[in-house]
């Protein structure tokens, strides 16, 4: 099952998100709402089914968030950027050492 925020960060959220701040900058400060699509393994496996080949040279993550995703794709291939307009979420992104462009795509 999917992780769940505790009702004390829920409630905090709650709050801040009432104020005029970004909705992701918010999150990205709790740590709270992960998104997580596959992991390595399925990816792999699906790539593999598709006939890509592998490692793939480049791959851009847009909207990258708190890198849950970007963390699952980055043993395919040789280069990663994240993309991701929340600065919040883009200084957690570098925090872990991605390559991050902080700008609309």
């Amino acid at each position: 099952s999917a992780p769940r925020a505790s009702l004390p960060a829920t409630g905090l959220h709650r709050l801040l998100c009432g104020l005029p701040l970004d909705d992701f900058d918010v999150n990205a400060w709790l740590g709270i709402y992960p998104l997580h699509l596959f992991t390595s393994s399925q990816i792999s496996r699906f790539l593999a089914a598709a006939k890509v080949p592998m490692p793939l040279p480049r791959v851009l993550d847009i909207g990258a968030g708190e890198g849950n995703v970007t963390r699952e794709l980055r043993p395919h291939c040789q280069e990663m950027v994240a993309s991701e307009t929340s600065s919040g979420m883009a200084q957690r992104l570098q925090c872990l050492s991605y390559n991050v462009w902080c700008e609309d795509v």
